[in-house]
């Protein structure tokens, strides 16, 4: 299986929620000319063996004193989820999301500016044979 094929895949479809950055963040990724977004995600990559499910974390971050953003960001991509699950196909393959359980969680341990969520995705990935 390729690590990269699936962490530009997850990448790309969770930037379509929010911006999304690849943990840990750097030091000094955001400046003056390039601030950091008031609401973000942030995950780090997993994979599993081919066609066997596995957790991928992730945590959506905003920049307020209420998870209202967190929340409407965690609805969105459950929305996307369904209750059958989505799949992102590829030339590569395919991966197929589901609802992790627990699906979603507020992080409390975070800078009293940002409010946090964790989010669970259920994640089976599918490569074509090459």
């Amino acid at each position: 299986m390729s690590v990269k094929n699936y962490s530009t895949t997850i990448y790309n479809w969770l930037n379509g929620f929010a911006p999304t950055f690849r943990s840990p963040i750097s030091e000094g990724l955001f400046d003056e000319s390039h601030p950091q977004p008031n609401d973000y995600i942030e995950y780090s990559s997993s994979t599993g063996n081919f066609a066997t499910s596995f957790i991928q974390a992730i945590t959506i971050y905003s920049k307020s004193t209420a998870y209202t953003q967190v929340m409407n960001i965690a609805d969105a991509i459950e929305s996307a989820i369904g209750e059958r699950g989505i799949v992102l196909r590829e030339e590569w393959g395919y991966v197929k999301i589901e609802k992790g359980n627990p699906f979603y969680q507020d992080k409390t341990d975070e800078d009293s500016n940002y409010r946090a969520g964790y989010i669970n995705l259920l994640v089976t990935i599918y490569q074509k044979n090459v």
